[in-house]
């Protein structure tokens, strides 16, 4: 299964209670393949929505280093 989400940019996130990384962490968990895009990655092209996702791995939302991101 893939999942990708829009969000805020991570360095602004407080992870340890943020819902959008609880939800990436319980897909990351089922084997799921993760991306997220914000705002500032999406286009639109001749009537059609695009956007640059990147992957990402929810690790420990309680460390400061709490997402891989590829």
């Amino acid at each position: 299964m893939k999942l990708a989400i829009l969000m805020d940019p991570l360095d602004t996130l407080m992870p340890y209670k943020d819902s959008t990384v609880a939800m990436l962490k319980s897909a990351n968990k089922l084997g799921w393949n993760c991306a997220y895009f914000t705002q500032h990655d999406l286009l639109c092209k001749q009537g059609h929505a695009y956007a640059n996702v990147s992957k990402i791995m929810i690790r420990d939302e309680t460390s400061t280093d709490w997402a891989e991101v590829t």
